[in-house]
C-alpha cells in the first residue's frame, strides 16, 4: 500500500533539513495516523482496501432474535444491503450460516451488485435472501473498495499535510493557556481516538 503522502513530501512541508533522518520513524507513523483519521472523517477508504461487512441477518428476515442491523444495511424492512467505504470495485464473496448451522457461500447469480454509485447496493435476485441461523454475525460480505480518484487523493494528501503539520508542532495532547489552565489541543486526541470508539447499540 502506498500512502498519499510520502516521507520526502512531508519533510518538504515541515521544512526539515535535507538529509535529516532522526525522526523518520515518527513521521512515518504520523502519515499512517493522518490517513486513517481522514478516512474516518470522509467514511471512505483513501488507498483502497478489502472490507468486510458482518450482519446478524439478511435484510427482510423477521425470525432472528438479533434484530440490530448495522447502518450499512439500508433499512430493516429493505432487502438492499449498502456497502460503505467508497466506490466498490467488486464483491468477493457473500457467506452465511443457514438454518441448520452450515456455512454457505452464495452463488453470485443469486444476487445483484449495483457498483455504479456509492454506497454500492446488493439485492437478492428474486423475492428474498436465504434464511439464516439465529446467531450474531450470521452473514459475512467481503468486497474490494477502489482507491480515490487522483483529484480526490490530492485533496486528502493536502489535508494530511496540514494535519501532520499541526501534530508535529504540538506534540502533546494539551497545552497551557496564559492563565496556566490546561486546554486540549484540537485535532489531536479526538481525531486519533474517535475512529477507534466502539459505539453502543440500542
Amino acid at each position: 500500500m502506498t500512502e498519499p503522502v510520502s516521507l520526502d513530501q512531508l519533510k518538504v512541508h515541515l521544512r526539515l533539513e535535507e538529509g535529516e533522518t532522526d525522526e523518520d520513524a515518527y513521521l512515518t507513523g504520523m502519515i499512517m495516523a493522518a490517513r486513517r483519521a481522514c478516512e474516518y472523517q470522509i467514511n471512505r477508504s483513501v488507498v483502497g482496501a478489502t472490507d468486510v461487512l458482518n450482519l446478524d441477518i439478511f435484510p427482510g428476515e423477521e425470525h432472528s432474535p438479533f434484530p440490530i442491523i448495522p447502518l450499512e444495511a439500508c433499512s430493516p424492512r429493505s432487502r438492499d444491503i449498502c456497502l460503505a467505504g467508497g466506490m466498490v470495485a467488486s464483491v468477493t464473496s457473500v457467506t452465511y450460516f443457514d438454518e441448520a448451522g452450515a456455512e454457505q457461500t452464495l452463488d453470485p447469480s443469486t444476487y445483484f451488485a449495483d457498483l455504479v454509485d456509492a454506497p454500492a447496493l446488493l439485492a437478492p435476485v428474486g423475492r428474498s435472501w436465504p434464511k439464516t441461523q439465529n446467531r450474531p454475525g450470521a452473514v459475512t460480505i467481503t468486497y474490494l473498495v477502489s482507491p480515490l480518484t487522483a483529484d480526490d487523493l490530492a485533496t486528502v494528501a493536502q489535508a494530511m499535510l496540514l494535519l501532520i503539520g499541526h501534530w508535529y508542532r504540538n506534540r502533546e495532547s494539551v497545552a497551557v493557556d496564559i492563565r496556566g489552565t490546561p486546554i486540549e489541543l484540537p485535532l489531536s486526541v479526538t481525531w486519533l481516538l474517535t475512529p477507534l470508539r466502539q459505539w453502543a447499540t440500542d
